[in-house]
């Protein structure tokens, strides 16, 4: 018994000396956890917040946009990418503003709001849309080859007919009949179960015409 209270204490006395020798490592160390633990929470906080924020500011901007008040969108839209600009609210706020300006004449404007989802937007679906936007204001602008340029790499099966549509509208515009048909009728073969064709037949019958 004795044998084994001696090595008890042994154990004790060691277990003492490492805790003098290691007690600051490791006392510094969990701080440094708990410290970590907070920032993370605090950045996770904060990130809700700012969440909430944009949220609210781009339901005013709806509502500003639904009352045509044209000077209060350009602001509120403008001032929603600066401060969140890392939020799904940008790029929807991007949108408007570039459908205000298309409306107002501005299309370089508009051109550079959707330049801006295309580059920084997180979400693939909000950069198809700005690219396939863009694609159609360059064609308006008389940039046809420009936007094919914009359009052929880009891999996008969802969106596959509206690329192609897009395309067929370009080689249309610029006089290249068989390639703007080819393209049509690509678009008629990607379009989605019961998605309405109507629009790409009557282009189509439109080159016949033609």
């Amino acid at each position: 018994m004795s044998a084994y209270s001696r090595e008890e204490e042994e154990q004790l006395e060691d277990l003492k000396k490492w805790w003098e020798r290691y007690r600051n490592p490791l006392i510094y160390g969990l701080l440094a956890g708990v410290v970590t633990i907070l920032g993370v929470r605090a950045w996770v906080a904060h990130q809700g917040n700012l969440a909430v924020s944009a949220s609210n500011e781009y339901e005013q901007l709806q509502l500003e946009s639904r009352a045509g008040n044209v000077d209060a969108v350009l602001t509120r839209g403008g001032y929603i990418i600066d401060t969140y600009p890392r939020t799904p609210y940008a790029a929807l706020s991007a949108f408007i503003l570039a459908r205000e300006y298309v409306d107002k004449g501005d299309l370089p404007a508009a051109r550079t709001r959707l330049e801006w989802v295309i580059e920084h937007a997180k979400q693939p679906e909000f950069v198809h849309i700005a690219r396939l936007r863009l694609g159609k204001l360059m064609l308006a602008m008389g940039e046809g080859a420009q936007a094919l340029a914009l359009l052929e790499p880009v891999q996008g099966d969802a969106y596959a007919a509206e690329y192609e549509e897009l395309k067929g509208d370009i080689y249309a515009e610029t006089g290249q009949t068989a390639k703007a048909r080819q393209a049509y009728e690509l678009a008629l073969d990607k379009l989605a179960a019961g998605a309405d064709g109507r629009m790409l037949r009557i282009k189509l019958d439109n080159l016949d015409a033609g």
